[in-house]
């Protein structure tokens, strides 16, 4: 019989270069009919030849407890209120199957992993809208328990939403645990991925303002050292490692300070592979890359939808060219893979139709290098979680920049940020224009690359164009000083490389 070492190292290292989570919203919300080839249809079966290696598939989880796979540990998730009124996870179950067997199966067939996910404090059950109500409601281990959620519907708290469950209650630990143990008995799982994203409040104390304790910390470590613990047990059991991964803040001091020792559960030997960023993002890809290599796992970049309000700003970021660039920026600094997040059928359809897929771009690096590209400074600014995060400003290394968030001269006249880029755009053969989004352009704005000064060209929508030759341009972080000495603010920028 091998070891759980033995095991996990069979499968650990395989290619994952995409791993796609489907969010849950195919069973609870977009099915006609009750049919395992109705749920297939809308976020399953696009996935096979997208480059998609792995599914994430999320059974809901929203809020804690609640599921749209059968359980007995949880409860299953039965609202067909508002926009649930298409829910068909508990039919299927009546029909002896569940969402979760079906596109498990389907996964197997296709040569695809599935990693079951949970949303360790989703709080999509705290607006006063019918569906949500409906939600929490249906949902025992909350409406039944007020005292295990952070505050009620009538009294909020300064971070986190009402209906947050406290992780120092020891039900609620002990329940996160039986939901993963009942999957790990019951389904042929590739992977455990645990979502510390959705949403990002844990304990009173961070709800309160204040940073977790030491003791609030040890309680969350010790349910992730049990969870581990079950998950070898079954994998030598099954003789077929269970892989385990967790989407968490790319800050150690961030984790810490809302409860998550991440940098303890690293040295315990608790994930497999860590997904980095969310919400919100506050270091580059090699703050991630270090810290896996450090300790010996993989490092999945999570490339989440961007929420920049203005609509020009984000429709450019929604671009192929964008999540070519991030993607690119991503496995040039040493990420494993990349992790796509909150996208809906008709995204998929798109990029999965044909030879421009992006998913199939990012499944091959070396043929994503030259394809077009658009680099911003941002892609998020300052992201903000649902039910409003504990702040993060001071954790904060990497430049915001974006409508929102626009910057003007310093007292020296200069913007200073910076462009990370994933390629050898010279040793490439393309070309790059640095765009900069101006409310006014100033006439006298002159632009700097590494040092190297770049000549005005023109206007192009929304953007003046000033080209870059080449040669300028360096693999990984690309300093931009932009000198002008009138009232002027720069709102966006953005270097654009293409090969066509």
């Amino acid at each position: 019989m091998k070891t759980y070492k033995e095991l996990k190292e069979e499968v650990l290292h395989k290619p994952r270069r995409v791993l796609f989570d489907n969010d849950g919203g195919d069973v609870a919300i977009q099915c006609k009919e009750a049919t395992a080839q109705e749920l297939l249809s809308k976020r399953t079966v696009q996935l096979v030849g997208s480059g998609v290696d792995t599914l994430i598939y999320t059974t809901r989880s929203s809020g804690f407890g609640q599921f749209t796979h059968n359980t007995i540990n949880g409860q299953l998730f039965g609202v067909t209120a508002d926009r649930y009124e298409n829910n068909i996870a508990h039919k299927l179950v009546a029909q002896g199957t569940d969402c979760l067997e079906i596109v498990l199966n389907f996964c197997h067939a296709n040569n695809l992993e599935l990693f079951w996910g949970m949303r360790m404090n989703d709080t999509h059950d705290a607006s006063n809208q019918p569906g949500p109500i409906a939600c929490f409601y249906n949902n025992k281990i909350k409406s039944e328990h007020p005292e295990r959620l952070l505050k009620n519907r009538a009294k909020n708290q300064k971070y986190g939403a009402w209906s947050a469950v406290d992780y120092a209650i020891e039900d609620i630990r002990e329940y996160a645990y039986r939901f993963v143990e009942e999957i790990c008995d019951n389904y042929d799982i590739d992977g455990i991925e645990l979502d510390f994203f959705r949403h990002p409040v844990f304990f009173t104390t961070t709800a309160e303002g204040y940073p977790a304790t030491q003791e609030e910390c040890y309680m969350m470590t010790e349910l992730m050292v049990r969870i581990k613990e079950y998950i070898i047990r079954k994998s030598v059991e099954r003789q077929r490692a269970i892989l385990f991964a967790i989407k968490v803040p790319d800050s150690l001091d961030y984790a810490k300070t809302i409860g998550l020792d991440l940098k303890a559960w690293l040295e315990k030997g608790l994930p497999d592979i860590i997904i980095t960023g969310g919400y919100f993002k506050m270091n580059d890809h090699p703050y991630s890359v270090l810290l896996a290599n450090e300790y010996d796992v993989k490092y999945i970049a999570s490339l989440d939808e961007n929420r920049i309000a203005d609509e020009k700003a984000r429709a450019d970021r929604d671009s192929v060219k964008c999540y070519r660039a991030r993607a690119q920026t991503a496995f040039s600094a040493g990420a494993d893979g990349v992790f796509l997040f909150n996208y809906n059928a008709n995204d998929l359809r798109g990029y999965s139709g044909d030879n421009s897929s992006v998913t199939r771009d990012m499944a091959d690096p070396e043929k994503m290098k030259t394809k077009d590209k658009d680099y911003f400074v941002s892609i998020r600014g300052m992201g903000v979680a649902a039910g409003r995060n504990y702040p993060y400003t001071e954790f904060l290394n990497i430049p915001v920049l974006n409508p929102a968030i626009p910057a003007k001269a310093d007292e020296q006249g200069n913007v200073i940020v910076y462009i990370m880029i994933g390629e050898d755009v010279k040793g490439n053969g393309g070309k790059a224009d640095l765009c900069i989004r101006w409310k006014e352009r100033p006439l006298n704005a002159k632009v700097f690359v590494n040092g190297f000064e770049t000549v005005y060209k023109n206007d192009e929508g929304i953007y003046s164009l000033y080209e870059i030759d080449p040669d300028y341009l360096v693999t990984g972080r690309n300093d931009i000083k932009v000198s002008f000495m009138v009232d002027a603010r720069l709102e966006d920028m953005k270097i654009s490389v293409r090969y066509s």
